[in-house]
């Protein structure tokens, strides 16, 4: 009896951290949230090319 409880929480977490993985898959790939989330692209140059022909 206790194994199907085990069984049917470990279910449920399984469940719970699929859903959170595909939820912020979306919101990484659809959205802008990148740039909030790591807003180091705009100190690399990652945004703008460097041209070294010029220096």
């Amino acid at each position: 009896m206790a194994m199907k409880r085990i069984e049917k929480i470990v279910k449920l977490i399984t469940l719970c951290l699929f859903v959170l993985l595909l939820t912020s898959q979306w919101l990484l790939l659809n959205t802008n949230i990148n740039s909030y989330i790591n807003p180091v692209y705009e100190y690399i140059g990652v945004n703008k090319p460097i041209s070294f022909i010029d220096q």
